[in-house]
């Protein structure tokens, strides 16, 4: 026989809801920088671009998880940190273009 233990314990309100562990989670993300040179080469008129770029360079923020930008799709309680995803890897490359033009 199937016991409904929330009648039988003498709670007779639904749980209320609470603010208590809501954070602010506002900040700012340095997401992309690149840095280009771009130099023609005389006489034969080629050009040669190199660049630097970073990805996901910073965070600042006094949110206490591991990241802030929560994601909000799903019908099930969006907008909820689980603290189980993982941090965004931070990221650098470097690059070397050379064109010749006619």
């Amino acid at each position: 026989m199937f016991r409904n233990t929330f009648l039988n314990s003498g709670i007779t309100s639904a749980p209320k809801y609470s603010s208590y562990w809501i954070e602010d989670a506002s900040f700012f993300r340095l997401q992309t920088v690149t840095f280009r040179l771009q130099r023609p080469i005389q006489k034969i008129r080629p050009k040669l671009r190199v660049y630097v770029m970073g990805e996901n360079l910073a965070v600042f923020t006094n949110y206490s998880g591991v990241d802030p930008e929560l994601d909000l799709t799903g019908l099930s309680n969006p907008g909820i940190d689980r603290f189980n995803n993982y941090p965004r890897p931070r990221t650098f490359s470097l690059g070397l273009n050379f064109t010749l033009d006619k």
